[in-house]
């Protein structure tokens, strides 16, 4: 788990976070579990939430606040989408040469 510091300063510093094939594994190991549909159902509530509150506020300041806060929330969400998407694009496109009988490993015979 991510200590709330890191998340803190994650606005302050540019955090450039490459993954590497072993941590794209276990993203779309990830993915594929039903706790990952229902963290998408939970993310997917919350920015509802947002857009309730948006359009339940009365005065302009408030309307613009709430529904600034709503965007934020769908971008959020979209961007994290999109970088998962492209996460397992990458992990899709690895060789998968020696990873099963059918595509073996084809070296030089050294005798």
């Amino acid at each position: 788990m991510l200590d709330p510091k890191d998340l803190e300063s994650a606005n302050l510093v540019n955090v450039e976070f490459e993954m590497d094939s072993r941590q794209r594994g276990v993203l779309k190991v990830f993915t594929q579990q039903e706790g990952w549909d229902v963290m998408q159902r939970l993310m997917l509530n919350v920015i509802h939430d947002f857009n309730a509150i948006a359009g339940n506020a009365e005065k302009d300041e408030d309307v613009i606040r709430t529904h600034r806060n709503a965007k934020v929330a769908a971008q959020f969400y979209t961007g994290l989408m999109e970088r998962i998407n492209y996460e397992l694009n990458i992990e899709a496109t690895v060789s998968t040469v020696g990873m099963s009988p059918d595509n073996p490993i084809v070296t030089e015979d050294l005798q």
